[in-house]
């Protein structure tokens, strides 16, 4: 991916795009770019193999909007978060496809605990993202915002009698950004230690 992103870099400053002196920036953009852009074909592959179409994209921007502002555990470099992400997404698909759909009432009761917990610990520092005071504030207020909404979004799906796989990928969604974050804090607790 090195390469590529050195090439596309390149081009922009040839062209007169960018400066010179702005290259590792830019570098630095497209990769995360192109991280963000292969870790969103690889759910939806995942969701299209086990046809699970509006679930993915359900529990794709529900996690990654959360995960954005919440911070928490994160893998040491990209491969492994992919593979781990693929992974357990399958699994989800899987769990979902064959246990879950009994037990939607306690998911959503566990999915509202999640965003407790969440709006008390978010955003979180780690060592791998340390936010300044001013983002901390931000990330909190659209933290809280988030959460209004999907508490809401919540209480709509279940009060409309929206199909149940969709809720629960929902609700898995916020479950996981909630379990990324308790490893998060307690790997960032035993690194003070």
């Amino acid at each position: 991916m090195n390469i590529l992103v050195n090439k596309i870099v390149n081009a922009l400053v040839e062209y007169g795009i960018i400066k010179k002196d702005k290259t590792d920036d830019y570098k630095y953009g497209v990769e995360v770019l192109f991280i963000k852009i292969l870790g969103f074909l690889t759910i939806c592959i995942v969701g299209i193999i086990t046809k699970k179409y509006i679930e993915t994209l359900v529990f794709y921007f529900t996690f990654t909007w959360l995960r954005t502002y919440t911070n928490g555990y994160h893998s040491k470099n990209y491969i492994t978060c992919l593979v781990a992400s693929a992974s357990l997404y399958t699994l989800i698909c899987t769990i979902i496809s064959v246990l879950l759909s009994k037990y939607i009432f306690m998911l959503n009761l566990i999915s509202y605990i999640a965003m407790l917990i969440i709006y008390i610990l978010s955003p979180l520092n780690t060592v791998d993202i340390m936010l300044r005071e001013h983002e901390l504030i931000k990330h909190k207020k659209i933290i809280k915002f988030l959460l209004l909404i999907y508490s809401v979004i919540l209480f709509m799906f279940i009060n409309f009698k929206v199909e149940n796989t969709i809720v629960m990928f929902f609700d898995i969604a916020i479950i996981l950004d909630m379990l990324l974050l308790i490893v998060g804090k307690i790997m960032s607790l035993r690194n003070k230690v």
